[in-house]
């Protein structure tokens, strides 16, 4: 879960990162770059933060260890934590 969100958070700081240097120097490509990273950051986090049992999406903030899907109960755990130490 931690990875699926730093590769979310990485995608949009860096569509904010190349949409700003696109503004600020007035570069129409580097803009639709910074468009075309944030949409995929809003794509990755809608297919990952989603509920194990009955694929509903709970977003970022309910997906965390130890809490449990609104619409089916399952528990929201995710394998990658059970791993670690």
């Amino acid at each position: 879960m931690r990875h699926n969100l730093l590769v979310c958070s990485l995608l949009d700081l860096t569509a904010i990162a190349v949409f700003s240097a696109g503004y600020w120097v007035d570069a129409a490509g580097l803009m639709a770059l910074g468009i075309i990273l944030f949409a995929a950051g809003l794509g990755f986090c809608l297919a990952r933060f989603r509920c194990p049992c009955c694929h509903r999406y709970v977003g970022i903030i309910g997906y965390r260890p130890g809490r449990f899907c609104s619409r089916c109960g399952a528990l929201l755990e995710d394998p990658e934590d059970d791993e670690r130490p």
